[in-house]
């Protein structure tokens, strides 16, 4: 059985397929940093070659099986939100259809990211600019990775004509049966597996051991600072737009999707637990065992985020090991499983540089954003108070703001001088204490010294996130003075004047109608006394 492999990159089809009893004779691909991978690890000779210029008539006979991974940057929704050039997209699957279509093989398959299922079920209906090609997909079908071993919530569609409902029952049977390669796909699986203290680490996918001191593209210890940690929480646990996510991940659970960048500051970055207190991003060989490619596969490419590209886009060689045992129309569902255990892979001896560890900048530029959502005013994604810098002013304002509205409809209260006039109007407290806790000497910032030390650390200069810390600890103290009074018709009363769409006010705001009302008086304050 000879396969096709377009848009192969490092080798995610031809590893799975290889270990399922399928040749690959033929592969594909552009990038060279993914060529020069695919090549060190098999010891072949793929050249760089522009897919969409290849000519019908110089593709090889005797093919039973195409399978392909055209780019999905396009259409991914973390590529500027999903505001990709799917036109530009669609070029490079219509050309994978052109080839299918021409050669005939027996199955075939065209993986990419799930929101291209509904880009397909448009573009091949009538109208559409794949219609010509609809006799051909008879399979479109959205997979959760994870339901076959892989330690990773990843999703994925599957496109072509391939035995959907067998590849289905290979997972059910694993769930079924309670299988271990179901059970041991965690994150802190892999984690451990490949930061044993002993001499030889034992693969969390396979049944390959090495010598540690065999282990590349691995430092554990690449913590990050307490600035950088800082930030990840607060976009993973009190994002202003986005539901929370855990900090740090947890490990008895699969992963989160391995994407093609991680930053050291992300929403979407893995971060686990150092050890005594400290945090740190996965390592790429803890990437790539997420991405289940064995511990001994090497990674060419000349930087780190060429390494972190090359994992990211990978289709995982755990999948498509049972996509190949499919084609093959394997119904020896445990005999399917058992050979995997005893899987092999065994790279040519190519030996690649090590790259250099992205490290934090030291340099940022004159108009870094700044927007964190304020201590003990975090409400969820839709109601939040933030402390935002506006660094297209002179000087640069620091502003407190409030949203409040699902994502669609957002909505905002201006705090300022007259809120904070109709607050002391309105609310019956101890004048004395509340003018205690606004405290102007504390809150009157600087807001080009703040700047200067948002971006370099000034030193004896407040930092943005001691300035956020203290407006929540007044937050807190705020709360306090409030928590006997009944701010509801107060609060409810606000938002009404400012919907500028139908939007109705659930008990979100009855409930925390004290923190709220807090987070108006603060904001209304500092912001009235730091007005340019």
């Amino acid at each position: 059985m000879k396969t096709i492999d377009l848009y192969s990159g490092i080798g995610g089809w031809r590893l799975g397929l290889n270990m399922a009893g399928i040749d690959v004779p033929y592969s594909y691909e552009m990038w060279k940093p993914a060529i020069d991978t695919y090549n060190g690890n098999f010891g072949t000779k793929v050249e760089s070659t522009d897919i969409r210029d290849l000519n019908l008539g110089d593709l090889p006979d005797g093919i039973d099986f195409i399978v392909g991974s055209p780019p999905c940057t396009q259409f991914s929704f973390s590529n500027r939100g999903g505001s990709g050039d799917v036109n530009d997209g669609l070029v490079d699957i219509r050309k994978m259809l052109e080839i299918v279509k021409f050669i005939e093989p027996k199955y075939w398959a065209m993986e990419n990211v799930p929101r291209v299922a509904k880009i397909l079920d448009i573009e091949l209906a009538k109208g559409g600019r794949l219609y010509d090609y609809r006799k051909i997909v008879n399979d479109i079908y959205v997979f959760n990775l994870n339901d076959f071993g892989l330690p990773q919530r990843r999703k994925r569609v599957v496109a072509g004509n391939y035995p959907l409902k067998l590849i289905q029952s290979y997972s059910k049977y694993f769930k079924n049966n309670e299988s271990e390669l179901i059970q041991n796909a965690t994150l802190g699986n892999v984690i451990n597996a490949l930061n044993k203290k002993n001499h030889r680490i034992v693969d969390p996918n396979y049944n390959i051991k090495i010598n540690a001191s065999d282990l590349t593209d691995h430092n554990p210890n690449d913590y990050l600072d307490k600035e950088e940690t800082r930030i990840n929480q607060s976009l993973k646990e009190y994002h202003p737009v986005y539901n929370k996510m855990s900090f740090p991940d947890i490990l008895d659970k699969s992963s989160r999707t391995i994407t093609a960048t991680c930053t050291r500051v992300s929403r979407e970055s893995i971060i686990v637990n150092g050890g005594k207190d400290r945090f740190r991003r996965l390592s790429i060989r803890e990437r790539a065992s997420i991405q289940g490619f064995p511990i001994n596969f090497k990674f060419g490419g000349k930087s780190y985020n060429d390494r972190l590209k090359m994992i990211g886009n990978a289709i995982p060689p755990l999948f498509t090991y049972f996509i190949g045992k499919s084609m093959l129309e394997d119904h020896d569902y445990a005999g399917v499983l058992n050979s995997l255990k005893d899987c092999q892979f065994k790279p040519k001896k190519t030996t690649f540089k090590d790259v250099q560890l992205e490290t934090k900048k030291n340099k940022y530029p004159l108009k870094r954003k700044f927007r964190f959502a304020i201590p003990n005013l975090r409400f969820g994604s839709q109601v939040r108070f933030e402390l935002a810098n506006y660094t297209d002013r002179d000087p640069v304002q620091w502003k407190i703001d409030y949203y409040f509205g699902p994502s669609k409809n957002i909505m905002t209260i201006p705090l300022n001088n007259k809120l904070l006039n109709t607050l002391q109007k309105n609310i019956k407290i101890n004048k004395t204490i509340l003018n205690k806790i606004l405290d102007s000497q504390q809150f009157k910032v600087n807001g080009n010294q703040l700047q200067l030390s948002w971006i370099n650390g000034t030193n004896n200069v407040i930092k943005p996130f001691e300035l956020l810390d203290a407006l929540g600890e007044t937050a807190s103290n705020m709360i306090q003075l409030l928590k006997n009074e009944n701010l509801t018709d107060i609060i409810f009363d606000i938002h009404k004047e400012n919907i500028v769409n139908d939007y109705s006010l659930g008990n979100k705001y009855e409930i925390n109608s004290q923190e709220i009302c807090a987070g108006f008086l603060i904001g209304s304050f500092y912001n009235t006394i730091n007005e340019n």
